[in-house]
C-alpha cells in the first residue's frame, strides 16, 4: 500500500513456483493487481478491470534431444506498480498487451555441433484482439572448437487489417564468431524488411542491409 498523492495505491501480488512432477519441468504462475484508494478500506479499479498482470511460464522441458518452454503473460493497459521499476522487462515489454510464446530447440545428429530453435509468438492487444505472429528460427553450427558460425530468421504476419500498425515484415541474420589470439572476431550480415526495418524508404522499399 503506498501513500502516493493524489491518488492512495494498493498492489498485491503473489507467485507459485516449483517443479512439473513427472516431466521435471519449472513451473511458474503470477499475477497482480492495482486499485485505487476511494474511501476508508475501500479500494476500486477501473470500470474495464484492465487493473491485473499475470503471467504462466513452463521452462526446461526435456525430452531428449529437445528442450522448450512455453509462456503465456499479460499486462492490463491500466495496470501500474509503483513498486516496479521503470526498466521492468515484463511491465514494459507487455503493457496492454497478451501473448503467448512457444520455443524449442534441439540438437541435430548431423556430425557436426548444431543446435536448432524454432519458436513462435502470438501478439495481441489485452486481452485477445489479435495483432500479429511472429515464427522465428536459429542454427547455430560449431565446426570447429574456435569458430562459430549462426543463421537466424524470423517472418512477421499482421492479423489486423483494420489497424494504422503495419506489422508484417521479414528478417535474415548470419553472423560467424572466430577466436584467435586472444580476440574474438564476429563479422555479421542483416538483411530487414518492413517492420524490421527502419522507417526510411530506399527506391520506395523499406529495406535495410547491415554489413558489420
Amino acid at each position: 500500500y503506498t501513500d502516493d498523492s493524489p491518488t492512495d495505491n494498493l498492489v498485491f501480488g503473489a507467485d507459485v513456483t516449483g517443479k512439473v512432477p513427472g516431466i521435471g519441468a519449472d513451473l511458474t504462475l503470477a499475477a497482480a493487481g492495482t486499485w485505487v484508494k476511494t474511501g476508508p478500506w475501500k479500494f476500486e479499479g477501473p470500470p474495464t478491470n484492465d487493473n491485473y498482470a499475470f503471467m504462466a511460464k513452463l521452462e526446461n522441458i526435456k525430452f531428449d534431444p529437445v528442450s522448450a518452454w512455453v509462456k503465456y503473460t499479460a499486462v492490463g493497459p491500466t495496470f501500474g506498480s509503483y513498486y516496479a521499476t521503470n526498466d521492468d522487462d515484463i511491465l514494459d515489454n507487455y503493457a496492454g498487451s497478451a501473448a503467448a510464446e512457444i520455443e524449442v530447440s534441439a540438437d541435430l545428429p548431423v556430425g557436426i555441433p548444431t543446435t536448432l530453435t524454432l519458436g513462435d509468438t502470438l501478439w495481441m492487444e489485452y486481452p485477445t484482439a489479435m495483432k500479429y505472429n511472429e515464427t522465428t528460427g536459429k542454427a547455430v553450427v560449431k565446426p570447429l572448437e574456435d569458430l562459430t558460425v549462426t543463421v537466424s530468421g524470423a517472418y512477421k504476419a499482421d492479423l489486423d487489417a483494420d489497424d494504422a500498425d503495419d506489422f508484417k515484415g521479414y528478417k535474415a541474420h548470419a553472423d560467424v564468431a572466430y577466436k584467435a589470439f586472444g580476440l574474438t572476431l564476429t563479422p555479421y550480415a542483416d538483411y530487414k524488411v518492413d517492420s524490421y526495418a527502419d522507417a526510411a524508404l530506399h527506391d520506395g522499399n523499406r529495406v535495410d542491409t547491415i554489413v558489420g
